[in-house]
């Protein structure tokens, strides 16, 4: 992932607190990958990007974690978007209110429209979601 470091300063804390790891836990999130990317501090605001889910394109607006502000944290947006813990939980936020998440005991990612309710698998595991993200060229 390529974060914007900016911005991340400004919205996220570093490191994340051990907290957030047992929410995910509790939550039966098994992501290795999610959850090392996590722990080495990957988390933030993504610099220009794109990814194509079901034949249209978005844009991975950040990876949550220990956010300064609730729209930019892991726990507070899983509360404020009302996922509960049996439906999975929110790992990304896409620009439009879209979102990215994982199920219990699922190492896949799933993409939500917000719009349609629909949910579609995305990618097999947390490094392949990251492999799909395209980044747009500096200007």
């Amino acid at each position: 992932m390529k974060f914007n470091k900016k911005e991340t300063e400004n919205y996220f804390n570093d490191p994340v607190e051990e907290r957030y790891f047992t929410y995910l836990e509790q939550r039966n999130i098994v992501s290795s990958k999610y959850i090392q990317s996590l722990r080495e501090g990957k988390q933030g605001v993504l610099q220009d990007n794109g990814i194509v889910i079901a034949d249209e394109e978005y844009t991975v607006e950040c990876i949550l974690g220990s956010g300064k502000i609730d729209i930019f944290d892991l726990i507070r947006n899983n509360e404020i978007y009302d996922v509960s813990a049996e439906e999975g939980t929110v790992i990304a936020i896409l620009l439009g209110d879209d979102y990215l998440f994982l199920k219990p005991n699922d190492e896949r990612i799933y993409f939500f429209c917000r719009d349609t309710e629909e949910v579609i698998m995305v990618a097999k595991d947390y490094q392949e979601l990251d492999e799909m993200i395209e980044y747009k060229e500096e200007e």
